[in-house]
């Protein structure tokens, strides 16, 4: 039986609040403690619960795995963009 191959890869730590805002208002995913969380379910969270577990350092980025969305998996995302 084949193994799950996983769709998206945790990244670097989220460091502010901002940066955290502008990654999840793209539509993008995020690992908590380590655990996926998918966009809807981590926009519904409150701004506290959120900069709390960004200042503990509980938060990264999720990267995708596929070529489409991730062309060099460099993960070095600029949130910018």
């Amino acid at each position: 039986m084949a193994k799950y191959k996983r769709k998206y890869v945790m990244g670097d730590k989220i460091t502010t609040l901002a940066d955290c805002a502008r990654w999840l208002d793209k539509g993008n995913h995020i690992y908590e403690r380590g655990r996926f969380v998918h966009n809807g379910w981590a926009m519904s969270w409150q701004l506290q619960h959120l900069r709390n577990i960004v200042n503990h350092g509980m938060l990264n980025y999720a990267h995708s795995t596929e070529l489409k969305d991730a062309p060099h998996l460099g993960l070095n995302y600029d949130l910018e963009k």
